[in-house]
């Protein structure tokens, strides 16, 4: 394997990683607490922190599946995707990376509408009582985006295998 393929397999792996922890530590961590929290003051503040971990994760999502893909093309291996276990299993990963990036899409949405109505905007009036239904979305979001990710990186873990 040559020096080339080595820092493109890096700069694939280390976003991924990154990608993966920061949307289980939405799921498992973050969403709970927007879900949980007391007041529009907490919330804003938990919004604000959601918020950056979920720019992180389009970042990291946007960079894992684009240096994927170079991979995928510079080791001439698009021929096989379809074609052998590994190719299934990569394409899977692919599909379901692509699903995450857009439940990543989604969970900004929701995470901006929740952040402009905990400090007082416009949206105040939208959004139901306390928040739980945005706030209740955002966390189901979170935990769908999480479970893609985690299942993407396994079916291109187990890739290798089939």
């Amino acid at each position: 394997m040559n020096a080339e393929i080595i820092v493109i397999r890096l700069l694939h792996i280390v976003p991924g990683v990154v990608w993966a922890g920061s949307a289980v530590l939405m799921a498992l961590v973050i969403g709970p607490r927007l879900r949980r929290a007391g007041t529009l003051s907490d919330l804003g503040v938990y919004g604000e922190v959601a918020g950056s971990v979920a720019r992180v994760m389009n970042i990291t999502g946007a960079l894992t599946i684009v240096f994927g893909l170079v991979l995928i093309f510079r080791m001439d291996r698009f021929s096989d995707l379809f074609a052998t276990g590994w190719g299934w299993s990569i394409t899977g990963g692919i599909v379901l990376a692509i699903l995450a990036m857009g439940a990543s899409g989604a969970l900004s949405g929701s995470l901006r509408r929740l952040t402009n109505a905990a400090s007082g905007s416009s949206e105040m009036g939208m959004i139901s009582g306390d928040n739980d239904s945005v706030a209740g979305r955002v966390g189901m979001i979170a935990y769908v985006n999480a479970v893609l990710v985690v299942v993407a990186v396994g079916a291109m873990a187990a890739a290798r295998f089939v």
